[in-house]
């Protein structure tokens, strides 16, 4: 089990109840409410789970690539999005130090639009376009990981890269020469999350034996 922001679990799981759970009168859960978000929180700490162990795969695999060309570091973000539908953004992002381009900074960065499609960012030395500098803003994202030498979850925050609100991000840095060389993120929407919720509802009710309980509309986390 890893460690993530209880802010997601609490606000993931009381948003779902409110517009789904809340909603129903007579419902086929377990003994009680709690096991049924238990069942919930289980649900969404495997999911994060798969998630943090694909960026740490990431992160070995760009330390093990003897040569660092664009199309395999933004293909590398890329078929993130493309394997789990979950996963709104992902991102490489170098330090200033270790950048391996010409450019002064270099990421590469893959996030989903509204209508679901995936664009690309790509700043290097072909395309020193720096939209946002993460080493002069020094969000959460970049801050702990290239101050600490840590992976982790972020809080939920505004990305004004993508444009997007209440995201949280999984960052793990690599490392070149056991010197801190960046980090790869992955970014989760909490809307993705609740909507995610929903529609797996009948698995997730699959692992509960069935019983009626009566459910209040006044549920406090």
């Amino acid at each position: 089990m890893i460690m993530i922001p209880v802010i997601v679990i609490s606000i993931a799981i009381s948003v779902f109840l409110y517009n789904t759970i809340a909603k129903k009168t007579e419902v086929e859960y377990t003994d009680n409410l709690e096991q049924v978000v238990f069942n919930y929180v289980e649900y969404i700490d495997q999911t994060l789970t798969n998630i943090s162990e694909n960026a740490a795969k990431d992160a070995l695999l760009i330390e093990s690539l003897k040569d660092l060309r664009t199309k395999d570091l933004i293909s590398i973000v890329t078929n993130n999005l493309n394997n789990d539908s979950l996963i709104f953004g992902s991102g490489i992002f170098f330090d200033l130090d270790m950048n391996p381009f010409t450019s002064s900074l270099a990421y590469f960065f893959s996030y989903r639009n509204k209508k679901d499609s995936i664009i690309e960012m790509i700043v290097d030395e072909d395309s020193d376009k720096i939209l946002y500098n993460y080493i002069e803003n020094n969000p959460e994202w970049w801050e702990i990981p290239s101050g600490f030498h840590t992976s982790g979850w972020t809080k939920p925050y505004s990305d004004s890269l993508s444009g997007s609100d209440n995201l949280v991000t999984y960052y793990h840095p690599f490392y070149f020469d056991d010197e801190f060389a960046g980090i790869v993120t992955i970014d989760i929407s909490l809307e993705v999350l609740e909507k995610w919720l929903t529609e797996n509802e009948r698995v997730i009710e699959h692992k509960i034996n069935p019983t009626t309980v009566c459910l209040q509309t006044n549920l406090n986390f």
